[in-house]
């Protein structure tokens, strides 16, 4: 009989009744159904269930079907349950100040502490990350903001900033995708104007010249990339029931990655670690000390090793609102691409105002984008891109999925010129003294070419300094005088 002593003995006994009594059962359903009071007590749970299910499976003669359990989303309601039982045992009437004694918060405080030194003044003469401190200090869950990111769409400054401040946080020096100039690219896009059936798209997309080695490569992408959606069109997988995270990233994403492939720029998938967050999370580390892993997401997008963002995916779109999305876009993201921030700040010190990272949130057939840069101090502001989707309907293809290629194009020579940037930075002088290496996993390290305050030029217009970062580059044609064959 099953004891509180022996719980593996009480989960494959839970295993065994639920392969026993389901009739199409699924590792992503048994998940779903256990207790949160039990995943707790877990400490890897994705290892621990899969190996327990699978080997009851084998037991009992069952087939394994993983199905596609949402191991993320699992771990953050065990987190919170933790926080509710912590809070609990303490204190059976838990006051506002005992809930706020949590780890992200006292984390904050000691950032905050590190950089008295290196914040950023605003027009009125407060301190962002002043502010940020006194509002996420009320806070009892984790917010963004508790790792100093402040998203430029988070209605929540809006109670936090003057006015006339929250208007210079989001127009000081912003961030600029590149532009799409290049006439070739530009006509064959335009080229398939009016095509609104299968047949009349594939026949003008087949129609193209013989293979040229001049032929600029983005618009090879961009004839395989309509080729394979055409694809998805015709076996109705844009309207099959039942996709998984995986087929979603492999048949309408993957394009994403093939983008890159005439660049220095690799794109890496399979739901990878983040080398960022793994430094970060292990920065005091000693020797005797277990390594703690980093964040683990769907994409990376690494420079000489560096990373210059990532995406997460999740195979359905339950909006801005849905559970996945609000973590993964408000929370999980944005700190994954704070910490590759600051491991490219650390690094190319003098490029640090002209420094991004770039994250994708998938949802289903939906995408965002965020843009995430330090215009001041240690401020890690989040910038957000309007939101596309892929259309079930072939009718509107040329309308809505066109432009969304030509928006792929854009972040990818955007990525590019961040590349550019760090390819001129130059590494600081030899010198000889004591490092402190955990700051700099935990705060972004200050340029000795600029500084973080607002000085009078600046205060009296913000609007003048919106070019000192890299002026919006575009992709133009070096071949403009020759007759484009598109």
């Amino acid at each position: 009989m099953a004891t509180k002593n022996n719980p593996d003995k009480l989960h494959l006994d839970m295993i065994t009744k639920y392969l026993s009594e389901i009739e199409k059962p699924t590792l992503e359903d048994f998940i779903h159904n256990v207790p949160v009071e039990i995943h707790i007590k877990i400490k890897d749970i994705r290892q621990y269930w899969t190996g327990h299910y699978k080997k009851v499976a084998t037991i009992l003669n069952k087939e394994f079907v993983p199905g596609d359990p949402d191991w993320y989303d699992l771990m953050v309601k065990c987190k919170n349950k933790e926080s509710e039982v912590a809070i609990t045992d303490t204190d059976p009437t838990p006051s506002s100040s005992s809930s706020k004694k949590t780890s992200f918060i006292e984390k904050m405080k000691e950032t905050h502490e590190k950089i008295k030194n290196n914040k950023w003044q605003l027009p009125s003469g407060v301190y962002a990350e002043d502010r940020m401190l006194e509002y996420c200090n009320q806070l009892d869950y984790e917010h963004a903001g508790h790792s100093f990111i402040l998203d430029t769409s988070d209605t929540c400054w809006e109670g936090v900033f003057e006015p006339s401040d929250l208007e210079y946080i989001k127009t000081f020096s912003p961030p600029t995708l590149a532009t799409i100039d290049d006439d070739d690219i530009n006509m064959y896009i335009n080229s398939f104007s009016g095509k609104t059936s299968y047949n009349a798209i594939m026949e003008h997309v087949t129609r193209h010249q013989p293979f040229s080695a001049d032929e600029n490569y983005d618009i090879t992408w961009l004839r395989q990339t309509i080729m394979m959606m055409m694809s998805n069109h015709r076996s109705n997988f844009y309207t099959k029931a039942g996709p998984s995270e995986t087929d979603i990233l492999c048949r309408v994403w993957s394009s994403i990655q093939y983008s890159f492939d005439d660049t220095d720029i690799t794109v890496f998938g399979g739901e990878q670690e983040s080398v960022a967050t793994s430094e970060n999370n292990n920065a005091n580390r000693t020797l005797g000390k277990r390594k703690n892993h980093g964040t683990r997401i769907d994409l990376r997008f690494i420079y000489d090793g560096m990373e210059l963002g990532g995406a997460e995916a999740g195979r359905q779109d339950e909006g801005v609102g849905g559970t996945k999305e609000l973590v993964e876009g408000q929370l999980k993201c944005p700190k994954t691409l704070r910490d590759m921030l600051i491991r490219l700040c650390t690094k190319y010190m003098d490029k640090k105002e002209k420094l991004m990272t770039f994250g994708f949130i998938m949802m289903g057939f939906s995408i965002s984008l965020m843009v995430m840069d330090c215009p001041g101090g240690n401020v890690c502001r989040v910038v957000r891109a309007p939101r596309y989707s892929v259309t079930s309907d072939i009718i509107s293809f040329t309308t809505r999925v066109l432009p969304l290629l030509k928006f792929f194009l854009s972040i990818k020579h955007t990525l590019l010129r961040v590349v550019h940037e760090i390819q001129s930075s130059k590494p600081p002088a030899p010198t000889l003294g004591l490092v402190d290496i955990p700051q700099l996993a935990y705060a972004i390290p200050s340029s000795s070419s600029s500084s973080s305050k607002v000085s009078a030029s600046t205060k009296t217009s913000a609007s003048k300094t919106s070019s000192s970062k890299t002026p919006t580059s575009s992709v133009s044609s070096s071949k403009k005088q020759r007759q484009s064959p598109y």
